[in-house]
């Protein structure tokens, strides 16, 4: 409903929501999303950066594969992935620096 909605508004996209490999099977690929926080104490700063550096390479492979193996569209999801800044060269992942 969501989908006919939008086109019915002329909208281009449509959030659908935090988590849920069923939402690919119904057109909803993942998408990078982006948020900012300030943390008072530098410790926690330098912690939290380090978590996130070792997270962000699963974070690409994960879009990628689910991108590529659950998504029902039969075109390529290469140029998509492009957009979300991950290109496959091969059998690797490059991951555009941010």
């Amino acid at each position: 409903q969501a989908i006919e909605a939008a086109l019915e508004l002329g909208l281009t996209s449509v959030e659908a929501g935090a988590q849920g490999d069923h939402k690919i099977r119904r057109g909803y690929l993942p998408r990078l999303t982006y948020s900012a926080h300030y943390m008072k104490d530098s410790g926690f700063t330098t912690a939290v950066g380090q978590f996130l550096e070792a997270e962000r390479e699963q974070t690409y492979l994960t879009l990628s594969m689910l991108c590529m193996q659950e998504s029902p569209f039969k075109e390529d999801p290469t140029e998509y992935l492009a957009e979300q800044g991950v290109a496959l060269q091969g059998d690797t992942l490059v991951v555009e620096e941010s």
